[in-house]
This record gives structure tokens, sequence and C-alpha cells, in this order.
């Protein structure tokens, strides 16, 4: 009898362990990807309010811009990224 009342428990307790080993890597993609959404999110508020603050859009602005995504991305301890504004023209060695 005791025999008999194993045999469905052993199952149940293998299909549960096998549906647990299989969710386990969806769980921490799905938390890995969390992480990467919440930090373009902060890339994203970070240039809308930039626009905000410096609203034109001339080279002085591009430069103020992206001093402030910069700052911005080091207070979020975020990653940074290369700046949108347009290089200066150096002068030409004479």
């Amino acid at each position: 009898m005791i025999s008999e009342l194993s045999t469905p428990i052993r199952l149940a307790a293998g299909i549960a362990a096998v549906l647990m080993l299989l969710a386990a890597p969806g769980a921490r993609a799905d938390n890995r990807l969390n992480g990467t959404n919440r930090q373009w999110q902060a890339a994203d508020n970070c240039t809308r309010s930039s626009f905000k603050w410096y609203p034109d859009y001339t080279a002085e602005g591009a430069t103020k811009r992206d001093e402030y995504v910069r700052e911005c991305l080091r207070n979020n301890r975020q990653v940074p990224r290369a700046d949108l504004a347009p290089p200066q023209p150096s002068a030409a060695p004479q």
C-alpha cells in the first residue's frame, strides 16, 4: 500500500522539479530585461528634461543639453553616452 502511494508522489515531485528548472532562466531573463528597460528610461528622461531646460536648436543649446544630459546620467549612475552637439570647428594650424 505504501509503495502505491509513493509512486504518484514521486511523479508529482519530479514534474514540479522539472517545471521549476524550466521557469528559472525565464525569470532571470525578465529581471535583466527590466533592468535594461530602467536604464533606457532613465536616459530618455534625462534627454527629455534637457530639451525642457535648453529648447533652442543652436550649437550653444546643443552643447548645454549635452552637459545637462551628462550630469543627469552621472547623478542617476548611468553609463554616459556620446554627445549630440556638432563638434566645434578648430582653428587651422598655420
